[in-house]
Parts: structure tokens; C-alpha cells; sequence
């Protein structure tokens, strides 16, 4: 979907090159590096194009508050991360200039960057930011958090899953969902076991005990959907944002009081290889990182720069997206090997 304009093109940049923005920016924080950044922007031509996996409406309701603030006419073209990453790269094999800036989730932005298809360097202030959720070519501006959930009519209060040790309880045969494609968060919670001392045997066991009979379904979307309506009765890995978005329309969702530790996984930004407006990017991740941040509470999302102020007393752990990355296939295998030992729910 495309939204306030075409965006695109092959020309070259009017403004600033990538690396004069970089160089002009270096050293600089906070409010100076926006100021400085928006003078770099103020020489391109008032306009930025982005693609993105934000919903439509989400995405729409950010752009317009950047082109508010600094009169910018923002196109967007949203799709999920996959079919976004495959666009950039086939543009990037072609030589056209589509994109300037992208916001997906990091571990895809890890393989663009990879691939040569994202510029190297941030001109950007990422001070504050958890070290493993900032690379050179991209920065994280948010977290979608996994959290257990559960339907409050399927499980009554005070009945519900209390640890991720309780999901593999044989009470929950039938009644547990998992989702297709989480295989980060699968690894985020078998790091999370190794280090409270449980042997691999024990980890495999208790997914293996958890998968057993387990329904598995493919989209956060479809598996709250499939909770509210009781097909499932408990989650185990959906996203607390779209919990907390169906439960304000009366659905019977809840993931609070949280099993510890809910698990971050990172979505991120980055400036697109030779991008025609490389100022504006900047100054779109700049603002992501800073005025943005509200916003994505807003929404809520996890805001980068503000975990510690979006839930009191929880125990978060920020899923180490380079790692999990480097050892990508592993993590695909094993989690595909131990989903189907669960029943795959066809998509309507």
C-alpha cells in the first residue's frame, strides 16, 4: 500500500550524500543531532519514502505525525517483513532507488545489511539503546513483547499458566497454542532455562511435553483471534500488544500477571543503500528514537529507549537478535522439528 505519494524513482540526490550526513552528525546527541539532521533534510525535496511491516493504520497515523513535525510528504509501502525484504533486494539488484529508509523486524534488517542492501553507518544519536538491538547498519526503535496470554472464559482467574514450566502441564493437551515461525522466541527461552541451570534434556523434555497435542497456528493476528473466541485457551508466545488492542474491544484476553520474563524482540530501522534523501531518513529514525518513542507506547509496543517505563516490576529480557541470527537455521530447524509434534490449524 502506498500512502501520501509515489516515493521511488532512479534520479540522484539532490541533497547531501549518505556520507556527508554521516560525517556532519558525528559526535553530536539528543536535540543537536535532530537540529543538524533537519537542516541536511531541509536541502531534499520535502519528501521520503519508506517501506515497512506496520499495519496500514499504524503506520499512516506515524508518518503523519513526522510530516507534521517537519513537513515532510512520507510514502509508505507496507507488506510483511518477507515480501518488504524481497522488494528491497530485488530494487537493490536492479539498481532503483524505491526505498530510502526501512523499518522491519532486526532479524531481517540482519540479512539486508548482510546482503549490502542497507547503508553502512547510523547518523544517529543510539545512546540509551541495549547494545544488542544496535548494528551498524540499523537500530531497534521497538519491541513486540512475547508474552503468554489466555482467554479469561477458557481459564478462570487464578488458574492460568504461572511459569513457562507450567505450559508443558498435560492439562493444557489441547488447549495450548503455539505459533508457526517463533522460532527466536524459542530460543530466547531455552537460553533462559540454561542459564537458571536446567540440562538440554530437561529444556527438550519440557518442549517437547508443551508441543505435545498443541495447536499451531501461523500469524500472531490469527492465534489472538483464535484465543478471544476460545478455539485455543492459551498462548504461548503472542505479541502483549495485540492482547492488550483485543482486549480493549471486549475481547476475553489477558497476558498480566505476566509469566516471567516476557522476551522483546526487536524491530528496527535503517537507511536503505544509496538512498536518495539520506537526511530525511536519518531524521525519521532520529524522531522514531526520541518524540516517536510516545507513540509507540501509544500503540503498545515496547518503546526502545523506554522499556523499563512500560510495565512496573517486570522482568523483561531483550532477545539478542545478532545471536539468535548467527545461528538462524539452527533455531529454524529445531523449532520446526518441535512444532510438528503439535496439529498446524489451516488459515480461513
Amino acid at each position: 500500500m502506498l500512502l501520501a505519494g509515489c516515493g521511488g524513482g532512479d534520479e540522484s540526490p539532490d541533497g547531501p550524500t549518505f556520507e556527508e550526513v554521516l560525517a556532519a552528525v558525528e559526535g553530536l546527541s539528543g536535540d543537536e543531532a535532530a537540529r543538524k539532521l533537519a537542516e541536511l533534510a531541509a536541502q531534499e525535496d520535502g519528501r521520503l519514502s519508506m517501506y515497512s511491516s506496520l499495519s496500514d493504520e499504524v503506520g499512516t497515523e506515524i508518518a503523519d505525525r513526522f510530516a507534521e513535525r517537519y513537513d515532510v510528504d512520507v510514502s509508505i509501502y507496507t507488506a510483511n517483513s518477507n515480501v518488504v525484504a524481497q522488494r528491497l533486494s530485488e530494487e537493490a539488484a536492479a539498481g532503483h532507488r524505491g526505498a530510502d529508509l526501512a523499518e522491519l523486524s532486526t532479524t531481517v534488517l540482519i540479512t539486508l545489511a548482510r546482503n549490502g542492501v542497507l547503508a553502512k553507518g547510523l547518523p544517529v544519536d543510539t545512546e540509551g539503546i541495549d547494545e544488542v538491538v544496535v548494528d551498524e547498519s540499523w537500530v531497534a526503535v521497538r519491541h513486540n513483547r512475547f508474552a503468554v496470554s489466555w482467554n479469561t472464559e477458557r481459564v478462570p482467574a487464578g488458574t492460568q499458566p504461572r511459569r513457562w514450566e507450567d505450559l508443558a502441564d498435560p492439562r493444557w493437551n489441547g488447549k495450548l497454542a503455539l505459533e508457526l515461525e517463533d522460532h527466536d522466541w524459542y530460543a530466547g527461552l531455552r537460553g533462559h532455562w540454561a542459564e537458571q541451570g536446567k540440562s538440554a534434556e530437561e529444556i527438550d523434555r519440557l518442549f517437547e511435553e508443551m508441543a505435545q497435542g498443541a495447536k499451531v497456528i501461523k500469524g500472531h493476528s490469527l492465534l489472538g483471534q483464535l484465543t478471544a473466541s476460545g478455539e485455543v485457551s492459551v498462548a504461548a508466545s503472542n505479541f502483549s500488544h495485540i492482547v492488550d488492542r483485543e482486549r480493549l474491544q471486549g475481547a476475553p484476553l489477558r497476558w498480566t500477571p505476566a509469566v516471567e520474563p516476557t522476551f522483546l524482540r526487536a524491530q528496527g530501522m535503517g537507511i536503505v543503500a544509496g538512498a536518495r534523501r539520506p537526511a530525511t531518513a536519518a531524521l525519521f529514525i532520529q524522531w522514531a528514537l526520541t518524540e516517536g518513542q510516545a507513540l509507540y507506547a501509544e500503540n503498545e509496543w515496547v518503546p526502545a529507549r523506554r522499556i523499563g517505563a512500560t510495565k512496573d516490576d517486570l522482568e523483561q529480557v531483550v532477545l539478542d537478535v545478532k545471536r539468535i541470527a548467527a545461528e538462524e537455521q539452527r533455531w529454524i530447524e529445531e523449532y520446526n522439528r518441535l512444532v510438528r509434534r503439535g496439529t498446524l490449524v489451516a488459515e480461513d
